[in-house]
C-alpha cells in the first residue's frame, strides 16, 4: 500500500468504528449482520484494508442503518474523498467565489 492508500484507509477505517459504536455494535455484532468475520471488520476499522468491492461497503451501510448524508460521508471516505463533517464549507464557491445554487 502507498502513503496515500495507507490514508484513504484510515479515515475509512476510523469513519467505520465511529458508526459502529454510535450503533452500539461489537466487532463480531457487524460481522455476524454483514456476512464477514470480526477479523476482517478489525482490520477494516484499523486500516489494515478496505472492502474490495461497492456491495461490501452498501452492505455495511445499511446494516448500520446510515442516514443519507452519514451514508455520502462514508462513501466519499471509501472513495478515498473524505473530507471530515466539520470542515465542510457549506457554500458552494468556484475560485474563491460564492456559487448561486
Amino acid at each position: 500500500m502507498t502513503l496515500s492508500e495507507i490514508n484513504r484507509a484510515k479515515s475509512f477505517g476510523t469513519l467505520l468504528k465511529r458508526f459502529r459504536e454510535k450503533a452500539c455494535w461489537t466487532q463480531q455484532d457487524l460481522a455476524e449482520h454483514v456476512g464477514l468475520s470480526a477479523h476482517t471488520i478489525r482490520d477494516y476499522e484499523r486500516g489494515n484494508r478496505k472492502p474490495q468491492c461497492w456491495p461490501a461497503v452498501a452492505n455495511i451501510a445499511e446494516a448500520l442503518s446510515l442516514t443519507p448524508e452519514e451514508k455520502e460521508e462514508f462513501n466519499m471516505a471509501y472513495l478515498g474523498m473524505y473530507v471530515p463533517r466539520q470542515r465542510l464549507n457549506t457554500r458552494y464557491e468556484l475560485n474563491g467565489e460564492p456559487v448561486d445554487e
